[in-house]
């Protein structure tokens, strides 16, 4: 068997793939990719946790019926998202920097040795494609066979992931904070001064920038609405992502998370002022503020109008995305700085103290 299954197609196939990894296996299965379509309903279950091997390095990833974890002591695991069962450990020999990015084939992981570098892990035959192109400690994006690496330098390069060739480069003037927003066939890229770019995949070419107040600090988010981006200063932006033209902006009172998220024509920002706000997508209005006791950390999870999200006072959230009405809380046993994940009708979340949870509905 090889430990390589292309789909997992029933119980007993995963459980025939149990058998065949023990606790200290090295296999990390290959599953298909799926469109998260479960609705949750709060209060939620705690379903099962594990005890990693390590503080958690980004949010769990997953395919059909198998989750990923990545933690700061290089491994990365494979759990069975119904049971928890651990399913397989990977570990590397450089260490993790950022969190990873996940494709159909690949395992696309910043790593760390003597510099930094990218490593593509093929994920069906559990080997290193190719290693290298310095990134800076930034999680990459897959676009198909395409992966584009942003690094702190300010430098953006595209790359055929299969040829290992690089399609196009660009190098900006200023630092880069947080990786670029994908959406449409283009990036938009958020930089230390204020600049938000805008550059076509294909080509690398770019129609447009725009200089804001100050320093962007989340990743752009853009849909059919524009690009929505907020900034060191607190100050929240609808852009028009053909031009970059402002179409509102806001205040809010503390620095942004480094995602922000939408439903139901609300937009959903954490900030470093322990609020969660809800803003109109309309017009920028302000219709809600929720307070948490700590710092809001990860993005902001949003499933059939509620708002799920983590703060450094080691609890989680759901909060109605309508009203900011509280609807449920848990206490972790730590802070969760890493965002939340929705996989399979199940929300996952690993705290500092090297707990993976896992919640849903039963």
């Amino acid at each position: 068997m090889g430990g390589i299954f292309k789909t997992l197609k029933s119980f007993t196939l995963i459980m025939l793939s149990i058998l065949f990894y023990s606790a200290c296996g090295s296999g990390v299965f290959v599953g298909k990719r799926v469109i998260e379509t479960s609705m949750l309903s709060p209060p939620l279950t705690l379903l099962w946790t594990y005890s990693l091997d390590g503080p958690p390095i980004g949010q769990t990833l997953g395919t059909e019926g198998l989750v990923f974890q990545a933690t700061t002591s290089g491994s990365l695991f494979a759990f069975d998202i119904k049971t928890g069962t651990k399913i397989g450990q990977k570990s590397f020999r450089s260490l993790i920097s950022a969190p990873l990015a996940l494709s159909d084939a690949w395992f696309g992981i910043p790593v760390q040795e003597k510099k930094y570098g990218m490593l593509i892990w093929d994920r069906e035959n559990q080997t290193e494609y190719w290693n290298g192109l310095q990134n800076g400690c930034m999680t990459p994006i897959f676009v198909g066979d395409v992966i584009i690496v942003a690094n702190k330098n300010g430098n953006v390069t595209a790359l055929n992931v299969i040829l290992n060739e690089e399609i196009w480069k660009t190098e900006l003037k200023n630092t880069l904070r947080v990786i670029p927003g994908y959406f449409g066939d283009a990036i938009y890229v958020g930089s230390s001064n204020g600049t938000i770019s805008h550059f076509w995949v294909e080509n690398g070419k770019s129609d447009w920038s725009i200089k804001l107040d100050s320093a962007v600090r989340s990743v752009p988010l853009v849909d059919e609405m524009g690009l929505f981006v907020a900034t060191a200063n607190g100050v929240v932006y609808l852009l028009d992502e053909n031009n970059g033209s402002i179409k509102w902006q806001t205040l809010i009172s503390g620095v942004p998370t480094v995602r922000l998220s939408n439903e139901n024509n609300i937009l959903v920002v954490g900030a470093s002022d322990r609020k969660l706000y809800g803003i109109e997508i309309d017009n920028g209005v302000v219709l809600w503020e929720y307070e948490t006791q700590g710092v809001v950390t990860g993005a902001p999870l949003i499933n059939d109008g509620i708002v799920y999200i983590s703060s450094s006072d080691e609890q989680i959230y759901a909060i109605k995305i309508e009203s900011g009405k509280l609807l449920w809380k848990f206490r972790l046993d730590g802070p969760a700085l890493q965002p939340l994940a929705l996989l399979d009708g199940t929300i996952l979340v690993a705290s500092e103290k090297k707990t993976l949870y896992a919640f849903g509905n039963r």
